[in-house]
Formats: C-alpha cells, structure tokens, sequence
C-alpha cells in the first residue's frame, strides 16, 4: 500500500493482531526462545506494522523502539528477531544482527532506544 510518496508500509497478515522485537545474545535458530535475553526488566517490544516504512528495498522503522537496558546487567546482545508473540516461542518473522551498540556510558539508563532508521529488514524475492 502505498502513501503517494514512494514509500510502501508493512501490512499486517489479518491471523496476527502484532509483532514483538526480542533481543538475542547469540543468533536465533528455531524460534525466538532460542538465544534469547534474559536479565531482569527485561521482555519483547511491541511493535506495530504502521511504524515501519518501505523504501530502497528494506522495511525500517519509523519510530524509536524503547526496549530495557541489557547494558545495565552486563548483557551483550547480538541479534534481533520480529516474531509473532509477547513471551515463548514465537514464529520468528524476520531476523538480524544488530547494528546499533549500547554503549558502555549508556549503562545508567533504563531503556535503550533505537533510533528511527536504526532497524533494517532486507526485502528478498524469493525464486
């Protein structure tokens, strides 16, 4: 769908109300259990098909995405998956490694966000 300027927006499938960012300390293999962050505070970022933008092949996040700090408890996270639940094994939807780094001087806050701009979901076509 596009909004008259270009720009394609992520439509959500009818069978999922939303998707939710999890953070991974190592790459995910089956689903977004598997490597997944766990420190205190810590749980999946709601996140809405509207907040994401199409443009030069890649959906990218047009708002921040506060999510609690894994700095704050000494937690190297390497990787991100959307999947489709709030908790457990939720079907991973896209995946990736982070490119955005905490920052050690970050370490005194609660959350972290990202950036709009700072999430990029590669579109492939599949053959």
């Amino acid at each position: 769908m596009g909004d008259g300027l270009g720009a394609r927006r992520w439509i959500l499938p009818v069978e999922v109300q939303a998707l939710w960012l999890a953070l991974h300390v190592a790459e995910p293999v089956d689903n977004q259990n598997s490597n997944e962050a766990d420190y205190p505070n810590y749980s999946r970022a709601i996140i809405a098909g509207l907040d994401w933008a199409f443009s030069g092949g890649a959906f990218v996040n047009e708002k921040a995405i506060l999510i609690s700090n894994p700095a704050k408890h000494y937690v190297r996270i390497t990787h991100f998956t959307i999947g489709t639940a709030p908790a457990g094994p939720g079907h991973i939807r896209a995946r990736g490694t982070l490119s955005v780094q905490i920052k050690p001087e970050d370490q005194h806050k609660d959350e972290v966000a990202f950036p709009p701009g700072a999430i990029r979901i590669m579109v492939q076509t599949m053959q």
